[in-house]
C-alpha cells in the first residue's frame, strides 16, 4: 500500500507542541499505474531498439524526440548531431551538405523543399540511392497528434538483386537473339 500523509503540527495558546493534524491518502492505484506505464514505455523502446530498420519519431514541429541507434548507423558521420530536439530539415540539411544524397546534387534546394513536403504529407515509399553506395527505402506516416515517424530501410542487397536479375536478363536476351539469328 502506497500513502500520501501530510500534517500540520498543532501547539496550544501556551506554545506546547500537541501533535499534528493532516490527512492520509491511499495512492496505489496511481504509483502502481506509473510503473506499468513505465515498464510498458521500457518494453517499447527495447522493441524499437531491436529493429532491423532505422526508427525516428519527429514531434508535430518536426524535431527528433527519438531514434533508434540503426538510425545513426545509416549516417554514421551524421550520427553525433542526431540529438533529440533536431529539426528533420536540419538533419536533411546536414546529409545534403556531405552529399550522402545523390538525388539532392545539383539543385538541393529544390530537393529540400520537395522532401520537406513529402516529410509533412507522407506518400508512399520514397527510395533513395546514397553516397556510399547504399540504398534506403523510406517510409513515414503522420501520427494523429501531428507527430510524424520515420523508418529507414536497407535496401541495399535487394536493389543489388534486381540489377543482377536485370544483366542476367538482357545477356538471355542477347544469347537468344544470337541464337535465332544462329539457327
Amino acid at each position: 500500500m502506497h500513502l500520501s500523509v501530510s500534517g500540520k503540527p498543532l501547539f496550544d495558546e501556551a506554545g506546547s507542541f500537541k501533535g499534528y493534524r493532516g490527512t492520509g491518502t491511499d495512492i496505489s492505484a496511481e504509483v502502481n499505474a506509473e510503473k506499468a506505464a513505465i515498464s510498458v514505455q521500457k518494453r517499447f523502446m527495447a522493441a524499437i531498439e531491436a529493429v532491423a530498420d532505422g526508427f525516428a519519431l519527429f514531434d508535430a514541429d518536426d524535431r527528433l524526440v527519438f531514434c533508434n541507434s540503426r538510425f545513426k548507423e545509416l549516417s554514421p558521420d551524421l550520427a553525433p548531431k542526431i540529438v533529440p530536439g533536431i529539426s528533420f530539415e536540419k538533419m536533411l540539411r546536414e546529409n545534403i551538405a556531405a552529399n550522402r544524397i545523390l538525388d539532392a546534387l545539383g539543385d538541393e534546394e529544390t530537393f529540400i523543399r520537395e522532401r520537406m513536403e513529402r516529410h509533412r504529407n507522407p506518400r508512399g515509399p520514397l527510395v533513395q540511392q546514397r553516397q556510399d553506395g547504399r540504398w534506403l527505402e523510406l517510409r513515414e506516416e503522420r501520427t494523429p497528434d501531428g507527430s510524424t515517424f520515420l523508418v529507414n530501410t536497407d535496401i541495399t542487397e535487394r536493389k543489388n538483386t534486381e540489377r543482377a536479375l536485370k544483366k542476367s536478363e538482357e545477356r538471355f536476351h542477347d544469347f537468344s537473339e544470337l541464337a535465332s539469328d544462329w539457327l
